[in-house]
């Protein structure tokens, strides 16, 4: 349980950095999309991720919360690492 509380706290942290790149990155109308696409991504995942949660609670009983959450976190961790390795590339070529 104490893991979960650690990672409530780590996916308000992620949303706050991903506002602050957003800010850093862009301005004008592309920071008014990056925002809206951002907070549309929130909600999404708030009304798809709560049923997903649910049925991998019943499969899993109280470990599905800790796979899905945990799934997340691989997911953004991966999608993270390519996007800098992406990044890399480009700044090797300029």
């Amino acid at each position: 349980m104490a893991l979960a509380f650690v990672w409530g706290g780590a996916v308000l942290g992620v949303q706050t950095v991903a506002l602050a790149e957003l800010g850093r990155r862009y301005s004008g109308g592309m920071l008014l999309a990056g925002n809206a696409t951002l907070a549309l991504m929130w909600g999404l995942t708030g009304v798809v991720g709560i049923p997903v949660t649910g049925y991998a609670m019943d499969w899993f009983g109280p470990y599905g919360l800790l796979l899905v959450v945990g799934g997340v976190f691989a997911v953004s961790t991966l999608a993270f690492a390519c996007n800098v390795f992406v990044e890399d590339r480009r700044a090797m070529r300029s």
